[in-house]
């Protein structure tokens, strides 16, 4: 992962998120929580998400992400979550649901200590990445990830993948690519978590809301998925290292290369 965030670029290799994800698993296990909970992030795009989204799926826990619009409270209550992953600016919606019993567990990434939350950062250094044991892989119906559109399962996800056309979409070992399909959607998971890891690609993670044409001209991104909504013209991306682009729309998606 190259994130760039507003304290500099920071490159995260494989390796380090192998080892979060597993103690982000470790950690829901203590806790308790198993497949029948879920966990609700609240993070901006920061890379304790991508952290805690893989080690919820390693852990068999299904997870979800508040979309845009939607209140902490309201989407706590739509997928009835036991656990909350938030920065300081929900904290105190946070405290309030746990207080209120909506959820069993507020933890908090951020590096003081707060009343009523568990300490991200200390509870991964805690917790033995040796004790983690994925998921089975023939849970094929275990739920590992909830949206709007209802749940997503192993299978499901392969189905979305399979009408993206992530097949035909060639990304390399060598590649950089960034995602700009939002995360609360499986569509965003897959293109921002689950691909292109999976082909051993790097991802890039804007987490300084910069416009596109001042991204592409700081870093050689080589694939890009996004929304129509959110779809450059060709034109902006001539002149710049941009090989292939993902259309996603509620449409069948296509695949739009550079001749």
């Amino acid at each position: 992962m190259v994130y760039s965030g507003p304290d500099g670029v920071r490159c995260l290799t494989f390796g380090h998120f192998a080892d979060r994800s597993r103690r982000f698993a470790v950690t829901l296990a203590e806790l308790g929580i198993t497949s029948e909970h879920s966990v609700a992030i609240h993070l901006a795009s920061i890379p304790e998400w991508w952290e805690v989204a893989a080690g919820s799926i390693r852990a068999g826990v299904p997870f979800s992400t508040v979309p845009p619009g939607h209140s902490l409270s309201d989407w706590v209550n739509f997928t009835r979550a036991e656990v909350v992953i938030v920065e300081r600016e929900a904290l105190k919606e946070a405290v309030a649901l746990r207080e209120e019993g909506s959820v069993r567990f507020v933890i908090l990434v951020e590096e003081m200590p707060q009343p009523d939350t568990l300490r991200y950062q200390t509870m991964l250094f805690l917790a033995d990445p040796d004790g983690c044991v994925d998921s089975a892989p023939d849970t094929q119906a275990q739920v590992v990830l909830l949206d709007e559109n209802g749940t997503r399962d192993p299978a499901q996800l392969d189905l979305d993948a399979s009408v993206l056309g992530l097949d035909q979409f060639d990304r390399e070992e060598a590649d950089l690519h960034w995602n700009l399909v939002p995360r609360h959607q499986a569509t965003g998971v897959l293109l921002g978590l689950l691909e292109p890891w999976s082909a051993g690609a790097a991802v890039l993670v804007d987490g300084c809301g910069s416009d596109v044409e001042q991204v592409l001209s700081r870093f050689p991104v080589t694939t890009v998925s996004a929304q129509r909504s959110f779809f450059f013209a060709r034109n902006s991306v001539a002149g710049n290292s941009v090989r292939n682009v993902l259309v996603v729309d509620p449409q069948p998606s296509i695949s739009t290369q550079k001749p």
